[in-house]
């Protein structure tokens, strides 16, 4: 079988990516979901039953916080780009969202379990006041305004 390579579109530019080899972190747990937020200086990764955050400054990554789901492994992360919010999915079905509180802390300010099963998906309009999540059962769900 012979692949051919696309043809670039005349407004597209090619995407070019350096691997930092010497700025990679080693860790025993899995990595299901990271996320960036919106202005790329925090970085939030779910390894296992834990959201790592990171503070994310020319090019290297700095462990800032480490913040225990509980109920189950992380399996997706998002972060809001009106907020400095994010919200994350577990494989119980549990969406929790976290902010950062009066002492530039995280926390977990609300929790929803509109699945039973793992999320696998969640994203938000523009507006930041609704957000779709799907999960193993093929179920989607719309919620509005999630506490905020």
């Amino acid at each position: 079988m012979i692949l051919e390579q696309p043809k670039p579109q005349d407004n597209l530019k090619p995407i070019k990516f350096e691997l930092l080899n010497k700025n990679f972190i080693k860790q025993i747990d899995d990595c299901l979901a990271v996320s960036f937020n919106a202005d790329y200086s925090i970085v939030a990764a779910g390894c296992h039953r834990l959201i790592k955050i990171y503070e994310f400054r020319q090019g290297i990554l700095k462990e800032i916080q480490i913040l225990n789901q509980r109920n189950s492994g992380v399996s997706t992360l998002y972060f809001m780009r009106k907020s400095n919010q994010f919200i994350s999915g577990d494989m119980k079905g549990s969406i929790f969202l976290w902010a950062r509180n009066h002492v530039n802390q995280w926390t977990c300010s609300y929790r929803d379990n509109q699945h039973n099963v793992n999320i696998n998906y969640l994203i938000m309009n523009n507006n930041e006041d609704t957000m779709i999540s799907s999960s193993d059962y093929k179920t989607k769900y719309q919620t509005k305004q999630m506490g905020l």
